[in-house]
């Protein structure tokens, strides 16, 4: 009788914490979920280094601002366009006129979802200007590199952004 009281309320409680963990509570979750469905044409491709992969850096909405919390994603592909799931992805990156200032963001990059598409977590940059991104890419035993210039600057209130 005791283990079964125990049973009754432990799903109870996972039923609980399922549903309330499963809910989008915050702007992060909608932020995410429309860079899940940010739509990226080819021509918004590079190759890497030896075209083992093609791949896209962009920042939600393209409004990445210095001294404001965003997330930047990769999109990740093979040379046919076909998404690229559970590459291992090291991101390394420095401010271009200080390479000791270092690109900050909560490693690692890890997968979004089932399309190829990765998050890079939690980026603040405490500096406007271009940041140059390092990243290398595993997959399959298959190891390639890019190295990609980003421009995050100072917003500018009144603009109409």
């Amino acid at each position: 009788m005791r283990n079964k009281l125990i049973y009754c309320l432990l799903s109870c409680c996972f039923l609980v914490a399922h549903n309330v963990i499963g809910q989008p509570t915050s702007g992060n979750s909608r932020l995410k979920q429309r860079a899940h469905q940010k739509q990226l044409v080819e021509t918004d491709y590079a190759t890497t280094e030896n075209k083992a992969f093609l791949v896209h850096v962009y920042a939600n909405e393209n409004k990445a601002f210095v001294y404001e919390a965003h997330h930047w994603f990769l999109d990740l592909k093979d040379p046919e366009g076909n998404p690229i799931n559970q590459a291992d992805i090291k991101l390394t990156g420095y401010l271009k006129a200080n390479p000791e200032k270092v690109f900050p963001y909560i490693p690692p990059v890890f997968s979004l979802c089932n399309e190829g598409r990765y998050i890079i977590g939690f980026v603040e940059a405490r500096q406007s200007g271009p940041w140059v991104l390092n990243v290398e890419i595993e997959h399959q035993e298959v190891k390639d590199a890019f190295t990609q210039e980003i421009v995050i600057p100072r917003r500018v209130y009144g603009s109409g952004e």
